[in-house]
């Protein structure tokens, strides 16, 4: 059958609905008139996909019969200067990605996670609580820049057993401790000895100096210094001073 007008077709189903049909097998309908304020387009054979082909019969988009949809080229949304918002939900209440084209932002929301290298693996970004970041990785870290400035209005904290700073310049590393106070205070390296039991002969702090021999062996400690507790007596407390030197 082929219709050829030069003006327009129309197709009027008192139902509402058009059904297109292969060998007396219904394949795709269109209901007009079935849900309101809605246009139901569906497929009729269970396991098809709606495809959409270009001219040349290259695949733009693919709704799956499984639900997912496959779009096989470049993505748009919204106009330049214009902007639409993009939501993306979650199993979890509230949680997801949202883009808020008013706002430039792209915020993952609540506690979604940013991951890295595979879901449900230890690299990952997210906000455990409003206010509270988290970066966290299974092993390693590492932070690559020229300077890294890290500004902090009240602490930084490193919980850990061991900060070490390395570099391999003629006399580096150099650690800086500077008070830009105009007054009489200054910087300070601070031992804090904080037992529950504070005792006789308690170490509060030590400063070690390790180096080779002329055998490249394995560094030893050459000289130390440290501060103890003579007397842990509340009321009654004192200290003590100590330099050792390898001879």
């Amino acid at each position: 059958i082929i219709l050829d007008s030069t003006t327009a077709i129309e197709l009027d189903s008192a139902s509402g609905d058009i059904t297109f049909m292969d060998g007396g097998v219904a394949q795709l309908s269109l209901d007009m008139d079935g849900t309101s304020g809605e246009v139901i387009l569906q497929l009729n054979v269970d396991s098809d996909d709606l495809v959409f082909k270009q001219y040349d019969g290259t695949e733009i988009l693919r709704l799956n019969d499984d639900g997912s949809a496959l779009i096989s080229g470049n993505t748009t949304f919204g106009a330049d200067d214009t902007g639409v918002d993009v939501r993306i939900f979650s199993a979890t209440a509230s949680e997801g990605v949202l883009y808020d084209a008013s706002e430039d932002e792209l915020g993952l929301l609540l506690t979604t996670k940013l991951s890295f290298h595979d879901i449900g693996g230890d690299e990952n970004i997210h906000a455990s609580s409003n206010g509270h970041l988290e970066i966290n990785s299974g092993t390693t870290l590492d932070m690559t820049a020229p300077t890294v400035d890290i500004n902090a209005s009240t602490a930084v904290t490193i919980d850990g057993p061991r900060v070490t700073i390395a570099n391999s310049a003629a006399s580096s590393p150099v650690l800086h401790l500077t008070n830009t106070h105009a007054g009489a205070t200054s910087a300070e390296l601070r031992f804090n000895k904080d037992s529950a039991s504070g005792a006789d002969n308690d170490v509060m702090g030590k400063i070690s100096f390790y180096g080779t021999d002329d055998s490249d062996n394995a560094h030893e400690e050459l000289a130390y210094m440290d501060a103890y507790i003579v007397e842990a007596d509340h009321g009654s407390e004192a200290a003590g001073m100590r330099f050792f030197v390898a001879e």
